[in-house]
């Protein structure tokens, strides 16, 4: 089955033009990123997500997963993009916009045992409000999945008043994640899918008097050929010994 291997995050300065993130290093084979991108705008709404790069602003372009998501009155916006065969050197996610916004966030995760010509499926979006608490989950349920398979989501925070931090939400694991200085953040998770449907979630840390708004975007990380999740082998291997005493 698929397997993360690395990633970054970064939460970018007010009214940047454009932004790369830290670097990482994905192994294995049978690779892919998946990459995401948050803009804030307080007004006017949150620019449009133009591209996503990895290896910096020369890079390869990423394709875009689905189309842009807005939420919070359209003031914040999540792009996802997801390709195959992403370097197992030294890399890192670029991030542009078509305006500069408030504070932008950008990052990407990488995976292992991955199908190359279509690495993420059944991109789902959420997003949700709470009102004047210093912690809230943000959620986000993918279905169509296959018991053993590995899923992922981005999520993008925003904290009027001051976001501290993202932390695990017990079955769901935390990859990376950061925060600006206020307002906004990113964070990537994965989990393992049980059914059909998994729901991925994470904790959204902020000052007690703010509200805490937060998008996310879901997919499925589709395995390489001979990669079937564990659960599909270990029914292959049971219907084997049942046949064979």
């Amino acid at each position: 089955m698929a397997a993360y291997s690395a990633g970054g995050a970064l939460s970018f300065a007010e009214n940047a033009v454009n932004g790369t993130t830290g670097s990482f290093t994905p192994g294995g084979t049978n690779r892919a990123i998946f990459a995401a991108i948050g803009s804030l705008n307080y007004w006017p709404s949150a620019p449009t997500i133009t591209e996503a790069r990895y290896g910096g602003s020369g890079g390869t372009l990423i394709d875009e997963i689905g189309t842009s998501y807005s939420w919070l009155f359209s003031n914040g916006r999540l792009s996802t993009f997801g390709e195959g065969g992403s370097p197992s050197s030294s890399t890192d996610v670029f991030g542009d916009w078509e305006s500069d916004p408030r504070n932008s966030a950008a990052g990407g995760v990488c995976f292992s045992g991955v199908d190359q010509a279509a690495p993420f499926s059944g991109r789902v979006n959420a997003s949700g409000t709470a009102a004047a608490v210093t912690t809230t989950v943000a959620s986000v349920t993918v279905t169509g999945c296959t018991s053993g398979q590995l899923v992922t989501a981005a999520i993008v925070c925003i904290a009027p008043s001051v976001l501290t931090a993202f932390t695990e939400v017990t079955g769901t694991t935390l990859r990376v994640s950061s925060v600006a200085v206020g307002y906004l953040g990113i964070a990537f998770v994965t989990r393992e899918a049980t059914g059909a449907s998994v729901t991925l979630e994470v904790n959204c840390n902020g000052s007690a008097s703010g509200d805490i708004t937060w998008g996310a975007a879901g997919v499925r990380i589709n395995d390489a050929a001979g990669s079937a999740p564990i659960a599909a082998l270990a029914r292959n291997a049971n219907q084997f010994l049942g046949a064979y005493p």
